[in-house]
C-alpha cells in the first residue's frame, strides 16, 4: 500500500522499479490526469483497489489532479479542505506515501537547454511551471506531514543512505511486513 508521489523527474518511476523488485509486489500508474470530476472519481476508485491489492502506486489520481489542475488549468476542482479529507481518509487507509522531492528539485529544468525544447519559450514555460510544480508538492507534503506524519516519508534519492533509510521506514510502519520478498 505505498503511494509514490512528486514532480516529475524526482525519481519515482525509478524508486517504484527497486521497490517493486525488493518487495516483489506489481506497479501501476494511473496514467493520464482526467479533467473532470466523474472520470477523477473514477481513476481514484481504480487507485484506491490497486493500493489494496498490494500494489505500488506511482502517483495516485486525486494527489496528481489537485497539482496539475492548479498549475496547468489555473483553476482548481480540488480544494485544500477536499485534499484535507483525503489525506484523512488516508490516514484510516494504511496508505504510506512517499513524496520523492530532491532538495535541488526546483534548480533541475534549469540546467536544461533550449535544444532540449523547441523554442526559448516553451522552455521557460516549462521552468515556470516546473517550479510551481515544484511548490504545488511541496504544500501537498505539508500537508500530509501535518495530518499523518507517521505514514509519510520525504525521499531524496541524491542523500546517501536515502534508500536504506527508506526500507528502515518502511519495515518500522508495517512490522517487517516489507523486509523480504513475498513467497
Amino acid at each position: 500500500m505505498i503511494v509514490l508521489e512528486g514532480p516529475d523527474g524526482s525519481g519515482k518511476s525509478s524508486l517504484a522499479k527497486v521497490l517493486s523488485d525488493k518487495l516483489d509486489r506489481p506497479i501501476f500508474h494511473p496514467g493520464p490526469k482526467p479533467f473532470d470530476d466523474e472520470a477523477l472519481a473514477k481513476d481514484e476508485q481504480t487507485c484506491i483497489t490497486k493500493l489494496r491489492q498490494g500494489f505500488i502506486c506511482d502517483r495516485i489520481t486525486q494527489i496528481s489532479h489537485y497539482v496539475y489542475s492548479r498549475v496547468i488549468r489555473k483553476s482548481c476542482v480540488v480544494t485544500d479542505y477536499e485534499l484535507e479529507n483525503f489525506v484523512n481518509f488516508a490516514a484510516d487507509s494504511g496508505f504510506i506515501f512517499i513524496f520523492c522531492y530532491p532538495t535541488d528539485m526546483i534548480s533541475m529544468v534549469d540546467n536544461q537547454t533550449v535544444e532540449e525544447h523547441d523554442t526559448l519559450e516553451h522552455l521557460s514555460k516549462v521552468r515556470y511551471n516546473h517550479v510551481k510544480l515544484c511548490v504545488m508538492y511541496n504544500h501537498i507534503y505539508e500537508v500530509f506531514k501535518k495530518h499523518i506524519p507517521n505514514k509519510v516519508f520525504l525521499y531524496d534519492y541524491k542523500k546517501d543512505n536515502e534508500f536504506e533509510r527508506l526500507t528502515n521506514f518502511l519495515e518500522e510502519k508495517t512490522n517487517g511486513q516489507y523486509r523480504k520478498k513475498r513467497k
